[in-house]
């Protein structure tokens, strides 16, 4: 901002100037009358002498009134600032009452903390005593014994994170059992329902599923939203069993390379972490088998208990289990007649981007194997594998295939190093929950293990 500042002149007289005007080229009449008007002035003020008294008078007698003006204007100062500094001190007085009386209460509420905190530790105290008189479990306890085998196992099985947060949900849920009748109702059921899960009776499995939906169908909104607010995972998992069971039907088709075809009818049901599955294959032969199997879901382990029942009643048992650590998969697979003969598979596949190495080793109880060693890497929609096949009788067999992928199935074409080629393809279609797969083999007529169902069948007769 611009400050405009006022110009003061000084009206001073140049004595320059007068000088030039007496000693300069000036005529005559201009001396005179300049000597006149100096005449005249001294003349006026030689002759008003009294006047010059008066307006000194008048002088002082303003200075007089000025100075009164500012002894009063002082006094008035005065007055105000001892009123001021009155009002400070009694402004100071009441600000330090007020001060020493939040003081207090401060202290009060102290003091009331105080008492609060000693409360805490005589609580902190007495179940501390109840823990080393044995009357509740203590840390150490947790960390030993059946606990800290459990513990471990949930390690192994979860990781070492997730293992500490499943102890913490599981104290929890004891505390929220103790503190709610319906909690704990609901816990009881749960049991139960364990307990028909690891019986393997598949009706006994869905009677207790039944009654523990009715039984947390029964809470009250209230203990419902508690569960939310302090066991959100549970309460997840709780609406999750509610829901209705997800049902598929699916047929499968494969026509081998001589026209054989190899059938598969069924339906699979999934409730939480639980497929149920039951069907029926048909052999190139019309011969029959019923299947029916259970996969359970558990953490990182995927658990498949099956079992196959030929025309004549003969059985094949089926059990198998698929681990996933990190980047791989691991699975071990046994078939077992009724005469204890035995096919198994081991099979691990490591995954690294686009690429995965798979090596399957199959054997029987007739002392044969193979090991089969399947390489593939996927580009887009296309899929290139290399396979290896060598068996215990000292045979390798060799082929490689392209695969095409689109959203209705998939198109390869195989050669082998024996110059023999295949052409294999697959439809798949969705409607609603039906899903219908069909597979064609052509080419040179071999049969693999791949291009017809009948080695399950020759496995039931053995």
């Amino acid at each position: 901002m611009r400050r405009k500042f006022g110009l003061v002149e000084n009206a001073t007289i140049n004595d320059d100037i007068i000088t030039q005007f007496f000693e300069g080229a000036v005529n005559m009449e201009k001396k005179l009358a300049l000597a006149l008007s100096l005449v005249l002035a001294s003349v006026v003020f030689l002759h008003e002498p009294v006047s010059a008294q008066k307006r000194a008078g008048k002088a002082g007698n303003k200075s007089a009134e000025i100075k009164a003006k500012i002894e009063a204007k002082k006094a008035e100062m005065q007055q105000k600032w001892k009123e001021k500094a009155q009002q400070n001190k009694t402004n100071a007085a009441a600000n330090s009452e007020a001060a020493r009386q939040k003081w207090l209460e401060k202290k009060q509420q102290n003091s009331q903390g105080s008492e609060g905190m000693k409360e805490k530790l005589q609580q902190w105290k007495e179940k501390k005593a109840a823990q080393n008189n044995g009357e509740t479990p203590s840390w150490k306890e947790r960390q030993s014994g059946d606990n800290a085998e459990k513990l471990q196992k949930w390690k192994e099985k979860w990781g070492e994170g997730n293992a500490e947060k499943l102890q913490q949900m599981k104290e929890k849920w004891a505390q929220m059992r103790e503190q709610n009748p319906q909690f704990k109702a609901l816990s009881e059921k749960l049991s139960a329902l364990k307990e028909a899960k690891n019986s393997g009776d598949k009706a006994a499995w869905q009677q207790k599923m039944q009654e523990f939906r009715q039984q947390y169908q029964k809470m009250d909104p209230e203990s419902k939203k508690s569960m939310q607010q302090q066991m959100p995972e549970f309460a997840k998992k709780f609406e999750a069993m509610q829901q209705k069971p997800q049902q598929i039907q699916g047929n499968t088709t494969v026509t081998g390379p001589r026209g054989g075809q190899s059938t598969y009818s069924g339906s699979a049901v999934r409730q939480g972490n639980t497929i149920q599955q039951q069907g029926t294959a048909t052999g190139p032969g019309g011969k029959q088998a019923q299947h029916t199997a259970t996969t359970v879901r558990d953490g990182n382990t995927t658990n498949t208990t099956g079992l196959w029942t030929g025309p004549e009643g003969k059985t094949l048992d089926v059990k198998g289990s698929t681990t996933r650590t990190g980047n791989t998969l691991n699975t071990d697979k046994t078939w077992t007649n009724e005469s204890g003969k035995q096919t198994t598979l081991d099979r691990e596949t490591v995954k690294q981007g686009n690429t995965s190495a798979t090596t399957s080793t199959w054997s029987n109880s007739a002392g044969h194997s193979a090991t089969v060693v399947t390489s593939t890497e996927k580009t887009g929609n296309k899929v290139n594998t290399d396979v290896t096949v060598s068996t215990s009788g000292g045979q390798t067999h060799h082929s490689t295939g392209v695969t095409s992928l689109d959203k209705s199935g998939s198109s390869s074409t195989w050669a082998t190093d024996s110059g023999k080629q295949y052409q294999h393809e697959v439809n798949r279609n969705k409607d609603g929950d039906s899903l219908t797969r069909d597979a064609t083999w052509t080419g040179d007529n071999d049969k693999t293990l791949e291009t017809s169902s009948e080695w399950i069948f020759d496995l039931l007769d053995e």
